[in-house]
């Protein structure tokens, strides 16, 4: 069985460096070349079934793929989105901290036990994405793709390859990246990562 994990395009939150996870980007133009990157490479796959977040940044990619793959419908599921960063939504690092450096340190410092207010806390992310993973995982012979989030993937990653807190973050996920993890005897393997 086989994860196909994909972060969508630079969107526009990337671009102006903005904290944000539920705000609704729209890809740049640069996010929408990866995308065609991100198709092309995966053109010839055979997938079983598509995932992808709701948002925009995402959902246009998963759009795309079933435009080169027939038969393959999308599955939205709420649980993929990234997570939600509250009163700390669509503003750069600088801005918050100017405004609620109490908040942002507070979360960068107990990011584990501390909600962030208008926002959730990182239990209640990792605990929706772990959610997904438990009635979504593929069989023995399929593969599926999910197009989502660089928080969500580093949570996917962190529980399938049993990773320590903070060891995913060895491994970049870029904007536009493209991560294989298979699953060979009962154990996940990260088996490709693609940089667009």
């Amino acid at each position: 069985m086989k994860l196909i994990l994909i972060r969508h395009g630079e969107s526009e939150g990337n671009k102006n460096q903005e904290i944000y996870g539920w705000t609704d980007y729209p890809l740049t133009n640069k996010g929408l070349e990866q995308v065609k990157k991100m198709t092309a490479y995966l053109q010839h796959q055979v997938f079983h079934r598509l995932y992808t977040s709701p948002l925009i940044r995402a959902k246009y990619i998963a759009e795309q793929i079933t435009q080169h793959i027939n038969g393959l419908s999308i599955i939205e599921d709420p649980q993929l989105k990234e997570m939600n960063y509250g009163i700390f939504e669509g503003q750069t690092k600088e801005v918050v901290l100017l405004k609620y450096n109490q908040e942002y340190n507070l979360f960068m410092s107990q990011y584990e036990t501390y909600s962030i207010p208008s926002g959730e806390g990182y239990f209640e992310f990792q605990n929706r994405v772990l959610s997904f993973l438990e009635k979504s995982l593929p069989g023995k012979d399929e593969t599926f793709v999910i197009v989502t989030h660089g928080g969500v993937i580093r949570e996917i990653l962190t529980h399938l390859l049993h990773l320590a807190p903070g060891e995913v973050w060895n491994h970049p996920i870029h904007p536009g990246c493209i991560v294989e993890v298979t699953n060979q005897k009962g154990q996940w393997i990260m088996s490709e990562i693609l940089q667009t």
